[in-house]
């Protein structure tokens, strides 16, 4: 296993849309944080008509624990969603790019283990980067805390392993695409198009086909869910509020998912997305 993460890593190491986005993604994800921290929009002045509980939900302090891990999580997804996306188209283009891939069998390893060092290197980049996440939030949140008690800290920790679960969903559609379309350009449209698709499609089914909660469990929206957004963000996040409680008024179901039901339902999705990209593998011409 190590032997096939090594290869991998040799071959990715070097690429240079792979150092760029590992760059942003280090630098920019906290700083885009901190300057959010400077420069948002307070909610306060614009929940004069509405409830207490509302103006308590909205009210609290993004910044501090137990709140942190929901709301640098939420800002981390966008990254997930297009670096670590464009990272993973990456990963399968660039073997029809440079034609390594045939090298590689010939050199003697199997499609079996061609594949597995494919995972083994998404693997390690969701851990890799859940772990920045997860030590970045922390000093964040340390240093935003008037009082940092241990209760405050692990409070809403489980954001952790579903921000990781994250990652490894978006990066298991980047690379199905990538398989599919063997072209990096075409495999970037491909990806940031399809959660337009998947919206229409969510739209056309909520309004001419029956308004149902099984609509939110289409891919990219369950993968969404898993760090939905964090409301107490700033003043637009009213009309999020808002939304979500007529949205369970009329229909019956809330906007997101559950936390439980995002998760399970990722897993089944990263396991069919990993399945289908084994069998276009196995089939497909080298």
């Amino acid at each position: 296993m190590l032997h096939l993460l090594l290869l991998e890593w040799k071959k990715i190491s070097a690429n240079r849309t792979f150092v760029v986005m590992s760059i942003l993604y280090f630098v920019f994800l906290p700083a885009s944080y901190l300057t959010w921290k400077i420069f948002r929009p307070e909610v306060t002045g614009n929940m004069g008509h509405m409830d207490e509980i509302a103006k308590q939900i909205l009210g609290q302090d993004p910044y501090m624990f137990p709140f942190t891990w929901q709301s640098f999580g939420y800002l981390g997804s966008w990254f997930n969603f297009y670096a670590l996306g464009i990272i993973g188209i990456m990963i399968i283009t660039m073997e029809y790019n440079y034609r390594t891939m045939r090298q590689s069998i010939i050199n003697g390893l199997t499609r079996t283990e061609f594949f597995i060092s494919k995972i083994l290197m998404v693997l390690a980049i969701s851990i890799v980067f859940s772990l920045y996440f997860c030590i970045t939030g922390f000093i964040i949140g340390y240093f935003s805390t008037d009082v940092v008690y241990s209760s405050k800290v692990f409070q809403n920790i489980h954001i952790i392993p579903l921000y990781s679960l994250q990652i490894l969903g978006y990066m298991s559609v980047a690379v199905l695409i990538g398989w599919i379309f063997k072209r990096f350009a075409l495999s970037i449209i491909v990806y940031f198009v399809y959660p337009m698709f998947e919206g229409i499609v969510k739209w056309v089914g909520m309004t001419w086909i029956a308004k149902t909660k099984a609509w939110n469990f289409l891919p990219i929206n369950v993968m969404e869910d898993l760090v939905p957004v964090f409301l107490p963000i700033g003043a637009m996040n009213v009309g999020i509020y808002e939304a979500s409680k007529n949205v369970e008024k009329e229909f019956g179901f809330t906007l997101f998912l559950s936390s439980g039901e995002a998760a399970l339902a990722s897993i089944v999705f990263i396991v069919l997305f990993l399945f289908l990209s084994y069998r276009l593998f196995i089939k497909t011409d080298l």
